[in-house]
């Protein structure tokens, strides 16, 4: 859909079919370990891939869409208990799709293997406003090493 420069995404099922297609891509280059995720949707739906079965080592979720804005009540982590790879979420204290209260319980159910990154003050982009003392590449530093770090403790353990 965004190729075509549509808005609207394509239905969950080919986005899904995507995603295989794309990780498959991935794992035909080698190595031993695959991590797969993504920002917002597209870790959503690496998420569900991997509740499908799809042998992952690994899911890292930059800004996991938990529930859509202004709809807390609509969570969207049904299909997580399903997952059985170990799940990084990096997660911004003012992200408007994943209220961090609601989210603590979604992981607790999850156990050991889902853990959480918070990093301060940002948006579901990541973003930060001034007022907050941080500037956006402090931020990026800090979400590319809790990804790597966690990433590196996948990899090895």
């Amino acid at each position: 859909y965004q190729e075509l420069g549509s808005k609207r995404p394509d239905p969950k099922k080919k986005l899904i079919a995507t995603y295989r297609a794309a990780a498959e891509v991935l794992r035909a280059r080698g190595g031993e370990k695959l991590v797969i995720g993504g920002k917002s949707m597209g870790g959503r739906m690496a998420s569900m891939l991997a509740a499908e079965g799809y042998a992952c080592d690994g899911l890292l979720f930059l800004g996991y869409p938990l529930h859509p804005a202004g709809k807390p009540e609509e969570l969207r982590d049904a299909h997580l208990p399903d997952v059985r790879a170990p799940m990084l979420f990096v997660q911004g204290t003012r992200d408007a799709l994943c209220d961090l209260e609601l989210l603590r319980p979604v992981l607790a159910r999850l156990g050991e293997r889902a853990k959480l990154h918070e990093v301060r003050g940002a948006d579901h982009g990541f973003e930060v406003r001034k007022m907050d003392g941080r500037t956006p590449e402090s931020v990026l530093e800090e979400v590319i090493g809790a990804a790597a770090g966690w990433i590196d403790e996948v990899v090895r353990g």
